[in-house]
């Protein structure tokens, strides 16, 4: 009996959650809201850093714990004008019905979504109709590193956020205001790791990467290794 209220009542959820929200007639995921609009489209980026588990010198990688967010403007998908809040959380696996910006990091090697009893990642509809998806991973990134300069060196790890799908007409990405990266309370100048002090920062690419066809604009989060630059770096220990 118990089970059973829990199966009624989850797909009594489902139901309303459903009924939240509106596709435009003939909807298609596949097209990106600019060719509906046919005005410039903005994703918004956000970058929660909360770990820095290793920097592997062997191998040239560096693993961090971070939590992503990606927010756009969809105008086919609407709140239903019925309901009575302003926003509606949606699930990934159920809800995956709409467009989202295909986010692709140029130095990555390894990305494992975060999980526990299900996979850490939300959807959260608005009602101005801005989508914002978050979730939760370990990224394991490649960086090339040179050690000329040991013990004196310094390493910039950079991190480029693209699209390699869209083209600069369909889509351009930009951080997020307010700000762009955010770290946990403790962090002070930098996470501190046995052999290392590394910190971060964010900036625009000003070059065009070309992936078959059209402009492809990379957004950067540098973030070095080991002794002197001063908001940039990882330092030796």
């Amino acid at each position: 009996m118990r089970i059973t209220t829990v199966l009624l009542s989850f797909l009594y959820a489902e139901y309303q959650c459903q009924e939240f929200y509106r596709l435009a007639t003939n909807y298609s995921k596949n097209i990106p809201p600019s060719k509906y609009t046919g005005k410039e489209m903005e994703v918004l980026i956000s970058l929660f850093i909360n770990r820095v588990s290793a920097v592997d010198e062997s191998k040239e990688e560096i693993s961090l714990d971070v939590f992503l967010q990606l927010y756009w403007t969809d105008e086919r998908i609407t709140i239903d004008n019925t309901s009575l809040t302003d926003q509606v959380e949606l699930t990934w696996a159920r809800d995956h019905s709409f467009w989202t910006p295909d986010l692709y990091i140029r130095q990555l090697r390894e990305m494992r979504i975060l999980s526990l009893f299900q996979d850490m990642a939300s959807v959260r509809l608005y009602k101005n109709s801005t989508l914002r998806v978050s979730t939760g991973a370990t990224v394991i990134i490649k960086c090339d590193m040179d050690f000329s300069l040991y013990p004196l060196d310094v390493q910039t790890c950079n991190v480029d956020f693209s699209s390699y799908k869209y083209t600069v007409a369909d889509m351009h990405f930009r951080w997020k205001d307010d700000p762009p990266l955010s770290f946990p309370s403790d962090f002070g100048d930098g996470y501190r790791l046995p052999r290392y002090v590394v910190s971060f920062t964010t900036e625009k690419a000003n070059h065009t990467i070309y992936y078959g066809e059209g402009n492809h604009i990379p957004f950067v989060v540098p973030h070095p290794a080991s002794l002197s630059k001063p908001h940039n770096l990882l330092r030796r220990r």
